[in-house]
């Protein structure tokens, strides 16, 4: 396959993965979402309430509810599906960028294996909305 067919199929992977993520937790109301924790956590930071009081399944730093609280302002049906597109789309990104960084010419190549075991062993935290995403891309992208 050239490596153009690689990077055309891997984004369109990304594409299809994130909306795939999207109509499974609009399908299923009844999923324990980590993203509702983060919703609620951000809701009490902005209105200067208690944060680990807000049930006692948040259990992170206090900058998760403060980076979050800007996600506040929107519905919380939108911030499920805005969530998921920005934390794919950095993670894809994180591994676009650490994939050039390989000298040879075959980071196309790259890109789509990487994209592929990331999408595998990532679903269940796509689907719940797992911070741990975000944590990742983050890391890809510096060390790019």
């Amino acid at each position: 396959m050239v490596d153009k067919n690689y990077f055309n199929i891997t984004w369109i992977l990304w594409i299809f993965y994130t909306i795939a993520s999207c109509v499974v937790i609009s399908l299923h109301h009844d999923l324990p979402l980590a993203s509702k924790i983060y919703y609620a956590a951000g809701e009490h930071w902005l209105a200067g309430q208690p944060i680990y009081q807000v049930n006692t399944e948040f259990l992170y730093f206090p900058q998760t509810a403060i980076f979050y609280s800007y996600l506040v302002s929107i519905p919380q049906w939108l911030y499920e599906f805005a969530w998921r597109f920005m934390a794919l789309g950095l993670i894809s990104l994180g591994l676009y960028r650490t994939a050039r960084m390989n000298d040879f010419g075959a980071h196309p190549k790259y890109f789509f294996i990487m994209s592929l075991s990331t999408m595998l062993l990532g679903f269940i935290a796509a689907v719940t909305g797992e911070l741990d995403l975000l944590v990742t891309a983050g890391m890809l992208l510096a060390a790019a």
